[in-house]
């Protein structure tokens, strides 16, 4: 039977922690390989497969030219061939680049390099990412973009696509201008509201030399403007309007017209529903309109000297009528006018600590009337007494039913009172006719109506 020689053996990660002795040969199990050993390096030296070589192919492989032709007149070409990945070609590209070159890329570290693994950007786009820590998915949005890094590492977890993130390019705000943005609260949702922004380099320029903190760029949080709220608000500034007047519009949540249309006009302001005020002053007149106008106050005080009551556009004695004040009580006290009767009804007693005066004088009084003369009583005479020094005359049609006017006799002689009135009882027996009134008599006449009257009274003949 054959000889069967087996050799040492183990993975490729068991290998490269594995130092060998000099000359000896050991198996990696997961290349399928052999690795030969000096004593020194460790994880050794993998010898290649014949799979994995890299070989020389025929010129047939070529349509130019004939395998048949000696080497002498065939073309100088070569043409090879492996199956590894072009991992040597793609860092050669990488030798480029600007960030300090091969030098650069050899400072990288594993998990910097493996951020790149399945990127699709270009070299002069990877140029832009040094120090980014954005992941490769992250990266892949940057394909096409021609931002500066300085631009760009603004972004660092954004969601744009490449067109919007390209809209960047060109800002020329300042490094302190958009450090301003350092340690805004927005979170990144709210970040991505500028997904699909249309706004130009220019537009967004508008912010530049913006001396706002934070907790103020905060307030933009939410807004819903478009490019034209915001070329709106750069001509305001254009116009004088100051960064205070700006400031007014803080806590604006809904369209600023909206809520203006629903303030009150400072002139004419047209008010529904119920309003209320605290040490409310009128500089002018106040029209109130409505069915019932309630005062909840201790004490009304009222500087003019009128009140009017019924004002109506036409007032007439039928509309003045049942007009007047109540006060409200177990029971209403009320001063309320009767057209019907023409007066003023009292519906309580009334007591006076004064004079109280008709248009005849004090109701306590009997109003004198002196004439020493012959005399004929006048309407302004009822309710008075004529202290009389001659003839007094009784008037017909003059007096109403109701009146009264008492004569008295100031003389040591008789006076004579002349009946012009169509009757005047004597109340002592009936009789009508003129009377004579004794020295220092005293006699009432009493209208019945005005062409009838009565008189009594003591020396009366």
């Amino acid at each position: 039977m054959a000889k069967l020689l087996q050799l040492r053996r183990g993975t490729t990660s068991q290998h490269n922690s594995f130092t060998g002795a000099v000359g000896e040969v050991t198996v990696d199990t997961d290349k399928d390989t052999l690795v030969v050993h000096d004593g020194s390096t460790q994880g050794g030296t993998p010898l290649a497969k014949a799979a994995d070589a890299v070989l020389p192919l025929d010129e047939d492989n070529f349509a130019s030219d004939s395998a048949t032709r000696p080497p002498s007149q065939q073309s100088a070409k070569a043409y090879i061939t492996a199956t590894s990945q072009p991992l040597d070609a793609d860092l050669t590209s990488l030798a480029s680049c600007q960030s300090g070159a091969a030098a650069a890329l050899a400072a990288l570290t594993s998990a910097e390099v493996e951020v790149l693994d399945g990127a699709t950007v270009t070299t002069a786009e990877l140029n832009i990412l040094d120090g980014v820590t954005s992941t490769a998915a992250e990266l892949n949005i940057l394909d096409g973009v021609t931002s500066t890094a300085a631009e760009l590492n603004i972004l660092d977890g954004v969601t744009s696509t490449t067109a919007e993130l390209n809209i960047l390019d060109g800002v020329t705000s300042t490094a302190a201008e958009v450090n301003i943005l350092s340690g805004v609260t927005s979170t990144s949702n709210e970040l991505n509201l500028l997904d699909g922004a249309t706004a130009t380099t220019a537009e967004i320029n508008i912010l530049d030399g913006v001396t706002s903190t934070a907790a103020e760029l905060n307030k933009l949080d939410g807004f819903t403007g478009d490019k034209d709220d915001l070329i709106y608000a750069k001509d305001l500034k254009a116009t004088g309007v100051t960064a205070a007047e700006f400031d007014y519009l803080d806590g604006v949540t809904s369209a600023i017209q909206t809520q203006l249309d629903a303030k009150a006009a400072l002139a004419g302001p047209a008010l529904t529903g119920t309003t209320t005020a605290v040490n409310l002053t009128l500089s002018g007149d106040l029209t109130v309109n409505g069915t019932t106008s309630t005062i909840n106050s201790t004490t009304l005080q009222v500087d003019d000297k009128n009140i009017e009551l019924g004002t109506v556009a036409s007032p007439t004695d039928s509309t003045a009528d049942g007009g007047g004040i109540t006060l409200k009580g177990d029971s209403d006290k009320t001063i309320t006018w009767v057209n019907s009767s023409d007066s003023w009804d009292f519906n309580q007693d009334i007591k006076s600590s004064g004079q109280i005066y008709d248009t005849a004088g004090d109701v306590r009084k009997i109003p004198q009337n002196s004439q020493g003369n012959a005399y004929t009583l006048v309407l302004a005479d009822a309710g008075h007494y004529i202290l009389a020094g001659n003839t007094v005359t009784v008037p017909n049609n003059v007096f109403s039913t109701g009146h009264a006017v008492t004569i008295v006799n100031n003389t040591a002689g008789d006076i004579t009172i002349t009946k012009s009135i169509t009757t005047m009882y004597n109340a002592a027996d009936g009789t009508s006719a003129n009377r004579t009134l004794a020295t220092r008599g005293m006699a009432t006449i009493l209208f019945a109506a005005a062409t009838i009257a009565y008189i009594s009274g003591a020396g009366l003949s």
